[in-house]
């Protein structure tokens, strides 16, 4: 199935010269419905506004009820807005095994309190960019910042332009990434990242930040960059590096590029 882009004709508005109608609402989910719509007219753009087919992630965001698609490779579940991208974190449905998905707009976030959800299916990016800012609080519950937390899956094709600021403490480890926080098992392919990941008001006995993958075990990261400033938080372990913070386990890394991060600490990248 493909991307779909919709459209929406309105007729019968008329404008001063110079002036704009701004339309705020989620309407990039293909399911929805009887959206809400608020139109304002201002005498300019926001950079935002002026991208076609972004859509907003907030605090308040309210999840689409389904994605459409089936889920497999030749029909993967379609990510087409903010709310659908809720929806496909919040479900193990669309996130599972043997899954796969595709993200189909550039998406901002702003997000005080983000809970990251685990990946084991297949999440395909298709060059989209995901960008904004990102607060993740530390607690005893969770000790991932990133958008993804443990991913045991595959993540490819995705831009990440997120600032994420991890704060808190943990009795065990902390990790902190620009696309996963623990990659389990699994891929990152062809993946960039131009946040900046700072961890540095956390602690814990090891805190390890990167800015692909925190840590990564066993596992592949190939042709990514990373160009974002990765900031590591106070323990007896701390492991920071532009692509992976640390790597254990025969990770391998693979035409990968980085621009931030401590060199000096980089695990292989």
């Amino acid at each position: 199935m493909e991307c779909v882009n919709l459209t929406t004709r309105t007729e019968g508005i008329t404008l001063a010269p110079g002036k704009h109608l701004i339309l705020t609402g989620d309407v990039g989910g293909g399911t929805t419905q009887n959206v809400g719509i608020t139109a304002t007219i201002s005498d300019m753009w926001a950079v935002e506004e002026a991208v076609l087919g972004l859509s907003k992630l907030t605090d308040t965001t309210v999840a689409s009820a389904s994605l459409q698609g089936s889920g497999t490779d030749a029909d993967p579940y379609l990510i087409q807005s903010a709310a659908d991208l809720l929806c496909y974190m919040d479900s193990y449905t669309y996130y599972g095994h043997d899954t796969y998905a595709r993200l189909c707009t550039d998406i901002k976030m702003d997000c005080s309190d983000w809970i990251p959800a685990s990946l084991y299916g297949t999440f395909d990016g298709d060059n989209h960019t995901i960008s904004g800012t990102m607060a993740v609080n530390i607690s005893a519950t969770n000790s991932y910042a990133a958008l993804f937390g443990s991913v045991g899956g595959t993540v490819r094709n995705l831009i990440m332009k997120v600032d994420i600021t991890a704060s808190g403490s943990s009795d065990t480890n902390i990790y902190c990434g620009g696309i996963a926080a623990y990659l389990s098992s699994g891929t990152i392919e062809n993946c960039e990242n131009y946040g900046d990941i700072d961890a540095s008001d956390t602690s814990a006995d090891m805190i390890c930040a990167g800015g692909i993958a925190a840590r990564a075990q066993g596992r592949e990261i190939s042709g990514c960059t990373n160009r974002g400033t990765i900031t590591g938080g106070s323990g007896e372990t701390v492991r920071v590096g532009g692509i992976v913070g640390y790597g254990s386990g025969g990770t391998f890394l693979s035409k990968n590029h980085y621009e931030g991060g401590n060199p000096a600490t980089e695990a292989g990248g």
